[in-house]
């Protein structure tokens, strides 16, 4: 499904891509990142949000997370499973090696379950332990459906205008994860 929807989104319009400065200069610097975003962005963000030859995304272990990886692969993503309910530490040792191998890793905070824009702190806690910044990317779309999935998942119709917009990078501190908790909250709440 992914590389048919990565087909149609690349034909179905226009794309605008917005960098804050500093995240410029950190993706030019060839520094791996950790790119962010909520979960009802995947559709239209996975196509199009990161260098996706360069990123390995968390997927859930649940049959729907492995429908999702099978597609993130065939993109040309590298895939890590696991989530906050199953393989999480694991995952966390796994995605930390990635980034220490220099890949970028894309983490949904609020997957895979929600609640909906709820940041869990896996993300925050992977900055932490490896001193790589998180990169919030949030975007708008003029013309889409919403479903009625817990994360009221973004379906792009055609033709669409795509908008997307890289954050002001956040390198966390893991003694004050309540307070860049709420900066990432904010930052995605930020739409271009």
């Amino acid at each position: 499904m992914f590389p048919r929807l990565h087909e149609w989104l690349a034909t179905a319009g226009t794309v605008e891509k917005r960098y804050h400065p500093e995240a410029v200069a950190l993706l030019e610097s060839g520094e791996a990142v950790i790119f962010s975003w909520w979960h009802e962005y995947v559709l239209i963000l996975a196509p199009e949000g990161t260098p996706y030859n360069s990123t390995t995304m968390l997927t859930s272990p649940s049959d729907d997370g492995k429908i999702l990886a099978e597609s993130i692969v065939r993109m040309g993503y590298q895939v890590v499973e696991g989530s906050s309910r199953r393989g999480g530490a694991a995952a966390m040792e796994n995605l930390q090696t990635v980034l220490g191998n220099g890949r970028n890793v894309l983490i949904t905070p609020d997957g895979p379950m929600g609640p909906m824009h709820e940041v869990k702190s896996g993300v925050l806690r992977l900055s932490a332990a490896t001193g790589k910044a998180i990169i919030p990317v949030t975007a708008s779309l003029d013309r889409y459906k919403r479903l009625g999935t817990w994360d009221r998942l973004i379906v792009p119709l055609r033709p669409r205008k795509l908008t997307i917009q890289y954050h002001a990078p956040l390198w966390v501190n893991a003694r004050q994860l309540p307070q860049y908790r709420y900066q990432l909250v904010q930052s995605l709440s930020r739409l271009p």
